[in-house]
């Protein structure tokens, strides 16, 4: 989803891989963010500031799920299907907007 940079970030990341058949894939993952400095905000990916650190003391930042089938159809060619929410977490809440972020992607992967 790329929703946060890897800046002042700590995060768990449990997944579990389920082999469906010799050549479709199930995953499901999470990953719990909590900042790593309450003096320091939350970043984008290029290293925007996009939530400041001194509206909230709270570390938690939130929850993303992700949920991904992913069929090979052969050696070079693979189409996968994903889903992915964000929950907010203490930091989220304390310091502005709030809002549950949904992602849906679909992505063709071609090998050369």
């Amino acid at each position: 989803m790329g929703v946060l940079g890897p800046y002042n970030l700590v995060d768990v990341h449990p997944s579990l891989s389920l082999q469906l058949t010799n050549k479709t894939t199930f995953e499901l993952a999470s990953v719990f963010y909590w900042r790593f400095s309450t003096d320091d905000g939350i970043y984008n990916n290029a290293g925007n500031v996009i939530r400041p650190g001194f509206n909230s003391d709270a570390r938690y930042i939130g929850t993303q799920l992700e949920a991904a089938l992913t069929h090979r159809f052969s050696r070079e060619f693979e189409v996968s299907a994903t889903y992915e929410v964000f929950l907010p977490g203490a930091f989220i809440e304390n310091s502005g907007p709030d809002e549950v972020v949904h992602f849906v992607g679909i992505e063709l992967l071609f090998r050369f």
